[in-house]
């Protein structure tokens, strides 16, 4: 995993998001959605991270409107 976040910061890339444990293919791709999301509304990149964590661990956005996901993932499920 150093290797591959190494090569991201070589080739230019500002800051590179790594989990260090391994994660599963579904609930990575929501909170990564959920990350952006936030992101792009313009919060920073730690406080962006720490609502998108929030949100999948409740199953609620920061609105309190229950967490949608995009279609191909499925529902949330507190798992």
């Amino acid at each position: 995993m150093v290797g591959l976040t190494r090569a991201f910061l070589h080739a230019g890339a500002a800051s590179v998001l790594c989990p260090e444990c391994k994660v599963a293919d579904d609930s990575t791709a929501a909170l990564v959605d959920r990350f952006y999301i936030h992101y792009r509304e313009g919060d920073d990149k730690d406080v962006a991270l720490q609502k998108a964590m929030r949100e999948m661990r409740i199953g609620k956005t920061v609105e309190g409107e229950v967490l949608r996901l995009p279609d191909d993932l499925g529902e949330w499920k507190p798992d």
